[in-house]
């Protein structure tokens, strides 16, 4: 942090602005809840679509490519 800007701030903002740059790896703690959500939402979509229209096996193996497809992109999204 800067040394100039360190002056002006009272001790308790510059203990706020260290617990923030502490909290860095709160953002990784998410990522599983990122990948799995589109894979599970298609999986149980194609599950209700399946048990209302009678055709077992068809829409919960699309819902299972469509998740997939989903988790992926947010994949790609989080390493890029």
């Amino acid at each position: 942090m800067n040394e100039d800007f360190e002056i002006g701030l009272s001790k308790k903002s510059k203990k706020a602005i260290k617990n923030t740059q502490d909290l860095g790896y709160l953002k990784y703690l998410n990522i599983g809840f990122y990948l799995v959500t589109p894979l599970l939402f298609g999986v149980l979509a194609g599950a209700y679509a399946d048990g209302r229209f009678h055709s077992k096996p068809i829409v919960v193996t699309l819902g299972i490519i469509i998740g997939s497809v989903g988790t992926f992109y947010n994949l790609f999204k989080l390493v890029k």
